[in-house]
């Protein structure tokens, strides 16, 4: 084994057995090759194939770290910044649900053993299963309080093709629509594409001015208020339990 390979295997195990644990730097490319004895450039050979391994990440100016997911190749670079457990990851605008992986493992598990498994491969029908939309319905019913018949529940391809099939089927062009002044580009769009007035509500520092959505819900053509109470895009904010009654 070359020396540059073993000086790899020796580090690999390192960040493997937790001496370096994820988030954390490892030594210059010089202050390891003073400690080696060895040249520089082999120390650079060595952290490349770490690096091609997915075991580090480096950053020109800072230094090269231990990553978060190692041996992960499709991990995209641009998640990088995750580089420490106590750092906050803001590249998704949604809360993070404790024991979700467990969860899902459960559930793909039950799904495996369905006897009707085959029939997931194919397409499925537009707005979903009726025996699906039964469980969101019963949902609705315990957990929030909701009466909802199943045939009028629709499952859609995300909440784009959502925002879409409610726009055509409840709007018409140059109806005035109450959005936040800061708004999801996504809402903007499709409106657009449908000749949407939209009416900008001015964004206060926990949410939107409810009381100039007051102002403009006395225009006749208003015909719906698009907002995003819970984990706003892209402001972030959280409606308290009284600016839901109010709105």
């Amino acid at each position: 084994m070359s020396l540059v390979s073993q000086l790899a295997e020796e580090l690999a195990a390192a960040i493997q057995g937790g001496r370096y644990p994820p988030g954390v730097a490892l030594p210059t490319h010089r202050q390891l090759a003073s400690q080696k004895g060895i040249a520089t450039a082999s120390v650079s050979k060595a952290y490349a194939l770490l690096k091609a391994r997915g075991l580090v990440i480096g950053e020109v100016g800072r230094g090269t770290f231990v990553r978060e997911r190692p041996d992960d190749e499709e991990w995209d670079a641009a998640d990088e910044a995750r580089l420490s457990r106590d750092a906050h990851d803001l590249s998704f605008n949604h809360p993070s649900s404790p024991g979700r992986s467990v969860i899902l493992r459960s559930t793909l598990e039950q799904l495996a053993r369905r006897d009707d498994l085959e029939s997931l491969l194919h397409q499925q029908p537009p707005g979903g299963r009726l025996s699906e939309r039964r469980v969101v319905a019963e949902f609705l019913r315990t957990e929030r309080g909701v009466q909802a018949d199943p045939h009028q529940i629709v499952f859609t391809n995300g909440a784009q093709q959502g925002l879409d099939i409610v726009m055509r089927a409840l709007l018409r062009p140059y109806d005035a629509v109450a959005v936040d002044a800061l708004t999801y580009p996504g809402f903007k769009m499709p409106a657009a594409l449908q000749m949407l007035d939209l009416r900008p509500v001015p964004c206060l520092a926990n949410g939107p001015d409810l009381n100039r959505l007051r102002d403009l819900s006395s225009d006749k053509r208003l015909r719906a208020i698009y907002t995003i109470p819970t984990v706003h895009n892209p402001l972030g904010w959280v409606l308290s339990h009284g600016q839901r009654k109010e709105l």
